[in-house]
């Protein structure tokens, strides 16, 4: 169960998986319940928190017997339930490939009704479908074939999870039951730039939260009937705070260098030494930019029965109190910047610029004295 708990932060990666297009809503949900999770879940060797961007590729593997297609899993029953759409009237768009989630995905529709059947397929974590319909005011219905992920949803969706039930039970019950009027359809080109652009807005939306909530992570564990600690909660909630600030650094620095337009080499020398402090950075974040050495979780790690392991400990904990207190009256650049008055013997910190866009952020030149020593040429004698 505690391995449950580490991933329960990737929820997009171990529990649910979110993809809306602006003309219909998508939603990517992994069973938390099925047989053998716990299992699953301790062979992934990958991040523990969801791709904030995702890019949706035409699978070009078609989903039958001719293709060289034997490493696809649950082949058959994939194929079962795009069938099952087809005879229920539906029409199919395409195939897709979500890269960062590594799964295979069919799309159609039935045109009468201009609802969309969605057929995803995970190696570990079988296949599942929904029934979708968005309308003109942005909201979405979906009907499900899994079971509720007791996450919390994004004020325009409507979900509702039919577990064990046929797809025909589950796409009857949605006809009969989700509204009909200002339902929109989309052509096929349009899908996949749709589909990238309104998942980015739900991440947007859980971003904006902070990453998973601590409600959301207790809700989830006691349906999965686990007791989950304050420690376990602060990692799940650290992992996720990590990766937005990253996900903000990467933007701050492609937005720079659209802007600057500065030429390849001198972009190059400065991607590889820039930190990037923007205004959404926390105390632990700060000073993991700051200290190379430190990570949040080395404190959870450190051996109390370690004198060095001790000192550390507090000395980081101390400083990033410090930090906090700073916090409450500086923004985070210019707490950094207070960070960059004391730095080691041999580190070098100079600001290289300061931006608004996407984000209120700082831009950071970090080097060490080595760096800055000439190489000398193999050739010369």
């Amino acid at each position: 169960m505690i391995v449950f708990l580490k991933f329960v932060g990737a929820v997009f990666v171990a529990l649910i998986l979110f993809a809306i297009t602006v003309y219909f809503y998508i939603r990517w949900k992994f069973r938390s319940a099925i047989k053998g999770f716990i299992d699953a879940l301790q062979s992934i060797d990958g991040p523990t928190v969801p791709p904030f961007r995702v890019k949706l590729k035409r699978y070009e593997v078609v989903f039958d017997d001719e293709g060289d297609d034997d490493y696809i899993e649950n082949k058959d029953e994939f194929n079962a339930r795009v069938n099952d759409f087809i005879v229920l009237g539906f029409e199919k768009i395409d195939d897709y490939f979500v890269n960062e989630m590594g799964m295979p995905m069919t799309a159609l529709l039935h045109q009468e009704s201009k609802t969309y059947g969605i057929v995803y397929n995970h190696p570990e974590l079988n296949v599942w479908c929904d029934v979708v319909r968005r309308y003109q005011d942005e909201t979405s219905w979906t009907y499900g074939t899994i079971s509720d992920y007791y996450m919390d949803r994004p004020p325009w969706a409507t979900q509702h999870f039919f577990p064990g039930e046929s797809l025909t039970t589950v796409t009857e019950k949605f006809w009969k039951e989700a509204p009909g009027d200002g339902v929109l359809a989309f052509s096929k080109e349009e899908f996949p730039r749709y589909f990238e652009k309104i998942y980015a807005k739900e991440m947007d939306w859980r971003i904006e939260r902070g990453g998973v909530t601590e409600a959301e992570i207790r809700r989830v564990a006691k349906k999965d009937g686990t007791e989950c600690t304050r420690e376990q909660i602060d990692n799940i909630q650290r992992q996720w705070r990590t990766q937005i600030t990253e996900f903000f650094s990467e933007r701050v620095l492609k937005r720079y260098r659209k802007d600057s337009q500065l030429p390849r080499l001198e972009w190059e020398a400065l991607e590889s030494h820039a930190v990037i402090i923007h205004e959404r950075m926390q105390a632990e974040e700060l000073y993991q930019a700051f200290n190379d050495v430190y990570y949040p979780a080395t404190l959870d790690e450190a051996d109390e029965e370690d004198d060095y392991d001790r000192k550390e400990r507090e000395r980081w904990t101390a400083r990033i109190e410090e930090i906090r207190e700073s916090l409450k009256q500086h923004s985070p650049q210019k707490t950094f910047r207070e960070l960059t008055q004391s730095p080691s013997k041999n580190e070098i910190w100079e600001l290289h610029t300061s931006v608004e866009n996407p984000i209120s952020a700082d831009i950071w030149i970090h080097k060490y004295e080595d760096d800055e020593e000439d190489y000398v040429d193999d050739d010369d004698d």
